[in-house]
């Protein structure tokens, strides 16, 4: 996903598990981020 440069949050979201949220500096170059989901209990 391509951002201009300054503050971002970043959410990511699926049924069944917590979000997860970030916020994130961009300066023009490629950032990485690993995401993991943790499931909801029932």
């Amino acid at each position: 996903m391509a951002l201009l440069p300054g503050r971002h949050r970043i959410t990511v979201e699926h049924p069944g598990y917590f979000p997860w949220d970030k916020a994130i500096e961009a300066r023009g170059e490629l950032i990485a981020l690993e995401v993991k989901l943790q499931k909801i209990p029932e």
